[in-house]
């Protein structure tokens, strides 16, 4: 499996796919392109099993630690003080998108009052309500 298909599995109720996707960025690991976050029941509670796709992994130490235990099956991130496992994608080969479901990052440019910078971009996330509808399109942020 590529190493830009990853999941976390039990993912707590509350952790949004944006917190996510900052965490990865804040964490100098990577840049998401996507994250899908399916619900279940978990010992009466609701948790998330989340697919994520890297847009790209960051030219860091950390990014290269975190690849290295990605490999060897003790990757680990934390969210919101919580330190979930990350793990390669087994379930599917990353082409996930289920609408509701389904948060796309595109990156935009952070304007400051230096000149613009065009590696200075943040993950603004994309939210689809349904497959025929990309009016019904939401930026998160």
């Amino acid at each position: 499996m590529p190493l830009s298909n990853l999941m976390i599995q039990r993912v707590a109720n509350g952790i949004t796919a944006q917190q996510i996707s900052s965490a990865f960025s804040e964490q100098d690991v990577a840049m998401i392109s996507s994250i899908t976050m399916i619900p279940y029941l978990f010992n009466n509670e609701i948790k998330y099993t989340t697919y994520i796709k890297i847009r790209t992994w960051m030219d860091s130490e950390r990014a290269y630690e975190f690849i290295s235990e990605l490999q060897s099956n003790d990757a680990h991130i934390a969210i919101l003080g919580n330190k979930y496992k990350v793990e390669i994608n087994t379930h599917n080969d990353g082409n996930l998108f289920m609408y509701t479901y389904t948060t796309e990052f595109v990156c935009e440019p952070v304007e400051d009052e230096n000149e613009y910078d065009n590696e200075n971009l943040i993950p603004v996330a994309l939210t689809f309500d349904n497959e025929n509808d990309s009016d019904n399109m939401a930026i998160l942020g």
